[in-house]
């Protein structure tokens, strides 16, 4: 809990016509936005409606709206400018002229309760200092918030929408720097028991079903200059008045105390849940006070998200609840909106629910969204996410399963000994005649903390909630870099730990979304953003199940499909997405170029598409040069990422000898006749290699002044060859086809070549064209890092040479046919220098050791003799690093 403190009001300001505006009667503030609707069937990118949050819904006898009780800040909503201790604000609000005004006062209160109108929520909250300005004095300071009390009660006969509590802001001032109830002044104390009073008065009048007490600085930073004990005296009689007071003016709202561990005071006295029900027992308040518990506050005092809800409920404590949650590793309270609500739900049914008490956002919109619109998603997306925890807990309590079990496991206190324990009716000379009689425990039950889990995972979010599943893939993120960083590692192996069946289903969801948009082509740009974004969220999760031994089977077996048809329900996980991974590869308008001459404005039939004709570049068995296209460049790219990641599952393997004789499944799978797409995937990736020119058309630093696309493409394509060339099948029978004619690759072949078609197809080419080719675009990057010009840096510098070194050794190795073509070609010499180069380069750089050169060179003999006459015309300096 934070608010916004002015220090004065400033009647002269806010007088701007641009803001007067919004004073006329029937002014709106959220123009164009209406009240947020229902729609079930909401597709990925419709955030302005409810999907699962149905306010007449009946749960377990009651409405939707009477468990949950939705509340709005007033702080955060619409106090909140976006500043933080790095930053000036980013949250400009056309209402709001930035003054202390009353005008301006008025104003915010208009806007909103045209929001909570709009919203559809119940509830709202307030302090005092949020919606009227502190004046000079008391009294004027009384003035000002009677006057925005009058406007307030009259918005909420008129709106319907309640107060859930009032509260008083006694942390912001320099009067509370040390406290307000714990202050060592007298003088302040005094001070804030005023300001309390008033806030009780204003409680009543507006009806509030709840008043608020936070003790953001009731603590203390050292114990050299505090009195603990004091202090602790005074705030308990701060609290004992003010529950004199609130009976006194007949006030009938629950007095509320709400726990924070620190920030901003070090040590404050509210740590946690049982820190404040043991001083309230102490000092004999409990039945005057319940909590109201901030989830992430109870994450900074470093228990679990639902443990101060729980242990509150427990007590008969728990009053309200600040709905928000936070990062526990940043050490500060963040407010953000809460979109998993674990175990608090359960909690809130089992308790009978929170009246009078509700479910307050407490939450804050990111400083980078400044839109009125974000305002509303991030209250609806928390709000269905508290409905869809609602339904979950009712169908776990409903079913009893884990509670009969809990039952079970605490049945020995229902009778004998055990009962007489629960019952205060035994001592510790009976127990120990009991243990003297029945001799010591032997048989200790399990405490099954596993078992729970796993109950607890056989209620997971169901598959076909399309509505959640959607906004994993309806952002718009602009690369794979933004999902690693919104999506930390750690939270993909809790998901993996504590929810397996939802993390496989978020997988499969993926995996489907990916074979329907293979199957309908993309058309729209919503579905080619689907796409990527599901490429990129398997990008990052596949490491993850990987690691672990116990799902590295997971993507090669099939899980159920609502629908019959899909091919994905009957074929592996990982086939069925290689297979629409490779379809999307050549998919026209979003990989490729559509070759498309007339008829309607319809996307082409995937399944009828020869994607032969749309192999991406010419060269080896390709004439035709498509255009060059920077957003296919990059689709391509994204989707190679992905490749790379499947592939790298040997990776994860344990370090001995039998793990890795099984060849890797899915490059066995991607270079087999399975894959239809495997020969013009072959025949892209190569010659994407060789037909890059980095240097482009020569302009001196044209690297600086564009940005090229195609690098990160054929550095992906250099490496998806050079791991598939290195899974090489067991019959490896390479034969020389010494002729001439024929085509590039003659894939129907049946002369025993290899299993692996990418090993097949590079052993086939023959054609002195395509050798040309192919060496003339190896050459070219190898000497990319040794060209010299008068103008320092001014050639763009490749960093993929080991991958081209890789590629040009397995290809001499494969076909020797190209090898003998190099060594008898004068441009021999072309990638033998950028060799030794690179030899030389590395050899005192462990971390960049260039040892496939190495093996290269020796392994040839007929390329070392070239060699060691290379290195007598180039004078000899090479003979040492050699």
């Amino acid at each position: 809990m934070s608010s916004f403190a002015p220090t004065s009001s400033d009647d002269s300001a806010g007088n701007d016509s641009k803001y007067r505006a919004f004073d006329a009667p029937g002014a709106e503030f959220f123009e164009g936005i209406g009240k947020i609707p229902l729609k079930k069937d909401a597709g990925a990118d419709e955030t302005m409606v409810f999907k699962t949050y149905e306010p007449e819904k009946e749960v377990m006898g009651r409405p939707m709206k009477d468990w949950l009780r939705f509340s709005v800040c007033f702080w955060h909503t619409f106090r909140g400018t976006g500043a933080d201790p790095f930053g000036f604000p980013t949250l400009v609000r056309p209402w709001d002229d930035g003054s202390n005004s009353m005008a301006n006062a008025k104003r915010r209160l208009r806007a909103g309760f045209e929001f909570f109108t709009k919203l559809g929520v119940p509830y709202w909250t307030f302090h005092d200092r949020d919606i009227a300005p502190e004046g000079a004095t008391l009294a004027e300071t009384n003035k000002n918030l009677d006057e925005i009390v009058y406007l307030a009660l009259e918005l909420q006969n008129k709106t319907g929408v309640k107060l859930l509590w009032a509260t008083c802001n006694l942390f912001a001032h320099q009067r509370y720097m040390n406290g307000a109830g714990s202050n060592p002044d007298a003088h302040i104390f005094a001070m804030a028991a005023a300001q309390v009073k008033k806030g009780l008065e204003v409680a009543k009048k507006m009806g509030a079903q709840n008043f608020v007490f936070w003790g953001g600085r009731e603590g203390y930073h050292t114990i050299l200059n505090t009195n603990v004990l004091t202090e602790l005296n005074n705030l308990a009689s701060f609290f004992r008045m003010a529950a004199e007071y609130k009976k006194k003016i007949g006030f009938t709202g629950t007095l509320l105390i709400e726990p924070k561990p620190k920030e901003p005071s070090k040590h404050q006295y509210d740590y946690d849940a049982m820190t404040v029900i043991g001083f309230l027992k102490h000092y004999g308040l409990d039945k005057d006070y319940k909590l109201n518990i901030e989830p992430n506050h109870t994450t900074l005092a470093g228990h679990g998200y639902e443990h101060d809800i729980v242990m509150s409920s427990a007590f008969g404590m728990l009053g309200s609840i600040d709905s928000n949650t936070g990062s526990p590793d940043l050490g500060w309270d963040t407010d953000q909106f809460p979109m998993d609500i674990k175990n608090t739900t359960m909690t809130v049914l089992e308790q009978g629910g929170l009246s009078p008490g509700g479910l307050n956002f407490d939450c804050k919109v990111r400083r980078e969204s400044t839109e009125l619109r974000d305002m509303f998603i991030s209250h609806i997306g928390a709000m269905d996410s508290f409905a869809r925890g609602l339904l979950n807990a009712e169908r776990i309590l409903k079913e009893g399963v884990i509670a009969k079990q809990v039952k079970e496991r605490y049945s020995s206190y229902e009778s004998g000994i055990g009962k007489k324990i629960t019952d205060g009716q035994t001592s510790f000379e009976e127990l120990e005649k009991y243990i003297l009689d029945n001799g010591s425990p032997t048989n200790v039950a399990s405490g099954r903390q596993e078992h729970y889990e796993s109950m607890l995972n056989h209620y997971p979010i169901e598959a076909n909630d399309e509505a959640f599943w959607e906004q994993f893939w309806s952002e718009s993120v602009t690369c794979v870099q933004d999902v690693f960083t919104l999506i930390p590692a750690a939270e993909i192996r809790a998901l993996r730990e504590e929810s397996p069946s939802n993390l496989a289903t978020l997988c499969y969801k993926a995996v489907e979304k990916l074979v329907a948009a293979a199957e309908s082509g993309c058309p729209s740009q919503r579905e080619q953003q689907t796409v990527l974004n599901c490429v990129r969220l398997l990008t990052r999760i596949l490491p993850y199940i990987f690691e672990d031994p116990d799902w590295r089977g997971f993507f090669w077996s099939t899980l159920p499909n609502q629908s019959e048809e899909t091919e994905i329900e009957s074929s592996p996980l990982a086939q069925s997405l290689l297979n629409a991974l490779c379809d999307l590869l050549f998919c026209p308008d979003f990989t490729v170029q559509s070759n498309r001459k007339s008829g309607p404005d319809n996307p082409e039939d995937m399944g009828s598409i020869d994607s032969c004709e749309y192999i991406w570049e010419s060269g080896v068995g390709f004439a035709h040069s498509p255009p060059h296209n920077f957003q296919h460049d990059q689709h391509r790219t994204e989707i190679i990422k992905l490749f790379l990641t499947c592939f790298s599952e040997t990776m994860y393997l344990p370090p001995i000898a039998d793990a890795h004789t099984v060849p890797n499944q899915w490059i066995q799978y991607f270079t087999s006749t399975d894959n239809r797409h495997a020969l013009p995937l072959f025949t892209s990736l190569l010659n994407i290699v060789c037909a890059y020119d980095p240097v482009g058309y020569g302009v001196p630093y044209n690297h600086l002044m564009f940005t090229d696309s195609r690098e990160q493409l054929v550095e992906g394509a250099l490496q998806v060859l050079c791991v598939t060339m290195e899974n090489e099948s067991s019959n490896h029978n390479v034969s020389v086809d010494g002729t001439s004619g024929g085509t590039a690759m003659d894939a129907q072949s049946d002369t025993g070549g290899p299993d692996n078609l990418f090993v097949n197809y590079l052993s086939r080419i023959h054609r002195e064209e395509d050798f040309a080719f192919i060496l003339r675009g190896i050459t070219r990057l190898l000497n990319n890092p040794l060209t010299q010009t008068y103008l320092p840096g001014s050639c763009k510098k490749i960093q993929f040479h080991q991958e081209l070194l890789v590629l040009f050794w397995k290809m001499c190795d494969i076909n020797k046919k190209f090898m003998f073509y190099v060594l008898k070609s004068s441009d021999v010499l072309d990638v033998l220098v950028p060799i030794l180069y690179f030899l030389n380069d590395a050899r005192a750089d462990q971390t960049n050791s260039t040892l496939t050169a190495y093996h290269m060179v020796l392994k040839e003999s007929s390329l070392f003799d070239v060699t060691g006459k290379t290195i007598t015309i180039y004078g000899g300096c090479y003979t040492a690093s050699v």
